[in-house]
């Protein structure tokens, strides 16, 4: 390979093709953990054997490579390295793929911008990147660029005799999408990597580490907990000591295990990234805005705020907003909140738009603050009687079985900017799936309580409390002139139809 600029003189692409740590270490000016390079000196490999000289890692010659690992141990930022690596050693084209675009501009591009900023100052003369593509040397077809999986045929034009095909977040990647990859990697030199954490188990990246049909096909790496980076270990064992060894959340974020449900829990963690995935299509019906609310009384619980549109037969999660008040102004300043985020949402009562609200503690107080400024409020009551107590223990148990239904049934879509990832990988699904089903009779279903997670040394789930009333099926009421309190009617929507659990 010739070009003509000081950056790539010949001794410095035989070194870096030779060794993905020189490269690394020399022009990126970034060491590669040990997993790291022994993930890129496997892909060196293929390399190596083409020219006859001793092959260190991948014996099996693979042309497929897989890599699971928990949350936070550099699998995007190792992505980065491989693209900048590849394109440096070679005149070809990386397509990169995540299920969502956002995935791709919020993760695997700013680890590009970032190893690019910090590397040698005549590789960043000869890389130019831009939102979702980079280009190098100024060859638009020397390039790497961004394809969203939720469209395959993106993927079916590109053929290339350098073709290295990226995967991320390849846990919520449609088979389908796979299918027209493989059709993309004909070529002998042709590489395809799957990167991603064990959410699902099901699919192409499960099975390309769990499954031996489809195992055999990839160099699999499967990043252990004692290769994680030294600023990740107290996150970790704070989640070891916080939710146990057994916990799927551990398994999942810290080990990188696939697992589907732990003894009891109630909402699988795949249901829920599946949610977040799920592409949104109109569903046809008109939908209902809905704000629910989890009040906190202070201390280490919050304030959590959930804006949704509920459908015919499904809902829609939009946002979800966290806030920390203090104990002696909590009430108005979450009734102040909570009106904020209803008007900004376009909340209209007459079109039957409401607001549910924990109204025990301090929660009483801001329901009757919203109640008195005639806003449509459903006063959520979880120790109260279910709509049948035969059934659910109480409405709190009612609303959380209602939402696993819907959760299991795929009737939730939740919107990428519902969250930012931190928190959805931090807070949201631990709290999710923290939530345990309570041994009883066969037909009367419960969980346990928020003192029986306390005792187990969980916080509060706020999050999971507040997506919850989301399903409630009460209807608002309002304060009248006198002072008393009556059912907010609505338009065309009947009594039966507003006690409906959705």
């Amino acid at each position: 390979m010739e070009i003509s600029i000081s950056v790539a003189q010949s001794a410095s692409i035989t070194n870096s093709l030779r060794d993905p740590d020189w490269f690394c270490e020399h022009i990126l000016r970034s060491p590669n953990y040990p997993w790291q390079s022994d993930f890129m000196n496997a892909i060196a490999d293929l390399g190596r054997a083409k020219r006859g000289e001793p092959v260190l890692i991948n014996h099996g010659l693979k042309h497929r490579f897989t890599v699971r690992a928990g949350h936070g141990k550099g699998k995007t930022h190792c992505l980065a390295k491989i693209a900048f690596w590849w394109l440096f050693t070679r005149t070809g084209r990386v397509p990169c793929t995540a299920p969502k675009e956002a995935q791709l501009k919020t993760r695997l591009w700013p680890e590009m911008r970032k190893l690019r900023a910090g590397a040698i100052q005549d590789f960043q003369n000869l890389v130019t990147i831009n939102q979702l593509s980079l280009s190098v040397a100024g060859d638009i077809d020397w390039c790497a660029l961004a394809e969203t999986a939720s469209q395959p045929d993106n993927l079916s034009g590109h053929h290339d005799p350098w073709l290295l095909v990226i995967v991320d977040e390849a846990s919520g990647v449609d088979q389908k999408f796979i299918e027209v990859v493989e059709g993309a990697i004909t070529d002998p030199d042709n590489v395809l990597i799957l990167s991603g954490n064990t959410t699902q188990v099901t699919g192409e990246f499960y099975a390309s580490h769990m499954r031996e049909k489809v195992a055999q096909l990839y160099h699999r790496v499967h990043v252990k907990w004692e290769e994680e980076p030294t600023h990740m270990r107290r996150w970790g064992e704070e989640m070891i000591s916080k939710y146990g060894l057994a916990s799927p959340v551990v398994k999942v974020r810290l080990f990188g295990e696939f697992v589907d449900m732990q003894e009891g829990q109630l909402i699988s963690a795949a249901w829920i990234n599946a949610a977040r995935d799920r592409k949104w299509q109109e569903e046809g019906s008109f939908p209902r805005l809905r704000v629910s609310c989890d009040v906190a009384d202070g201390g280490e619980d919050e304030t959590v705020v959930t804006v949704g549109q509920l459908y015919d037969t499904v809902t829609r999660m939009l946002k979800q907003y966290r806030f920390s008040f203090a104990a002696h102004v909590s009430p108005i300043e979450t009734a102040n909140a909570v009106e904020r985020i209803f008007v900004e949402c376009g909340g209209n009562p007459k079109k039957g738009d409401d607001i549910v609200i924990d109204a025990g503690g301090a929660g009483s107080g801001a329901a009757g603050y919203l109640m008195k400024r005639g806003l449509p409020v459903i006063a959520h009551m979880g120790g109260t009687s279910a709509d049948d107590p035969k059934k659910w223990r109480n409405r709190r148990v009612q609303n959380y079985i209602v939402m696993r239904d819907a959760f299991r049934d795929g009737a939730v879509y939740i919107d990428q900017d519902f969250c930012d990832d931190t928190t959805w990988d931090d807070f949201f699904i631990p709290q999710m799936t923290s939530v345990l089903t309570k041994p009883g009779s066969e037909r009367l279903e419960d969980l346990e309580t928020k003192l029986d997670m306390k005792r187990r040394g969980l916080k509060s789930p706020d999050m999971a409390d507040s997506l919850a009333m989301m399903f409630s099926g009460l209807r608002p009421v309002i304060a009248r002139a006198d002072g008393a309190l009556s059912v907010f009617t609505v338009p065309g929507v009947g009594a039966r139809q507003a006690q409906e659990v959705w």
